[in-house]
């Protein structure tokens, strides 16, 4: 018996009408069929509520929508996107404010068909640590898209940024270095990593990959394999680790380091209250005292 016509229909076999999913008897008053069972919808939206068997979510002005974060926007409702000053916009990459709706970050643009951000054509390159869209050959740094200048060739070529040497032995672009790194999307973002330039760098290199291990702590890498890291307490060289992922020294220890650095500091203090002590027995002597 259908729940629309009450009628009854015949099926040659279970494949006709798809008879799985019908309800068998005819679902009450009140009921849905959803998948071959009766079912009162739970999340009531508005007088018909959501039809789909409730599997979708009521918003606050009654519409129903297939996410629970669907927020009411002005006179309508946002279900897949986030609410701007009143519009429902893309979910990707929007920046709102009180002067931009819908906006892309940086240097993005929305997409014609979509209205997702995405990168210029002129800027095809997207660097998802720094959020920025690059030209070919050009990297950011520090928020800004940097030329990677490659020199020497024709198989092999040393590669500058601003005139500081990235990469050793690269090819034509500043890609597979022998040494050093030249691109910011060389250093992972989910290994805690960011591409930086170092003003005043340990060697020849001035831009690597940098992960801090803790407070006071950090190491760099020029290495694509991420092999060798050198490591730095308080900005001063203290081991070499071979670690990516704990960064615990294999040379050196930064550990020594900070008990050098109190043992120093113990050393100066014990020096001083022995000059007093000298200083009090001399006096004593002069005045005939001891």
């Amino acid at each position: 018996c259908t729940n629309d016509t009450n009628a009854l229909v015949f099926y040659m076999n279970k494949d006709m009408g798809n008879v799985s999913s019908i309800c068998i008897p005819s679902c009450e008053e009140g009921e849905t069929c959803c998948g071959g069972e009766c079912q009162v919808i739970m999340t009531p939206c508005g007088t018909d509520g959501c039809t789909d068997c409730g599997s979708d979510y009521c918003t606050t002005s009654n519409t129903c929508c297939p996410t629970p974060t669907a927020t009411k926007c002005g006179d309508t409702d946002c279900c897949d996107t986030k609410c701007c000053n009143g519009v429902c916009c893309p979910e990707s990459y929007m920046t709102c404010d009180a002067t931009t709706t819908c906006g892309c970050p940086n240097n993005m643009v929305p997409d014609a068909d979509t209205g997702a951000c995405k990168c210029p054509d002129d800027a095809p390159y997207y660097f998802e640590n720094e959020g920025i869209c690059c030209q070919s050959g050009y990297t950011p740094v520090e928020g800004v898209c940097q030329k990677v200048d490659c020199r020497g060739g024709p198989t092999s070529y040393n590669c500058y940024i601003n005139d500081k040497l990235c990469g050793y032995n690269c090819d034509s672009v500043g890609r597979n270095c022998v040494m050093g790194i030249c691109y910011a999307d060389e250093c992972l973002e989910s290994n805690g990593e960011t591409f930086v330039y170092l003003s005043q760098p340990p060697g020849s290199y001035s831009y690597y990959c940098k992960k801090q291990k803790d407070q006071n702590t950090y190491c760099v890498t020029i290495y694509r394999s991420k092999s060798v890291w050198n490591c730095y307490y308080n900005n001063e060289p203290c081991c070499i680790s071979e670690n990516p992922q704990t960064l615990e020294c294999s040379e050196g220890t930064c550990k020594l380091l900070i008990h050098g650095h109190n043992t120093l500091h113990i050393s100066i203090l014990s020096v001083a209250v022995y000059l007093i002590l000298i200083s009090s027995a001399i006096q004593l002597e002069t005045l005939g005292l001891v």
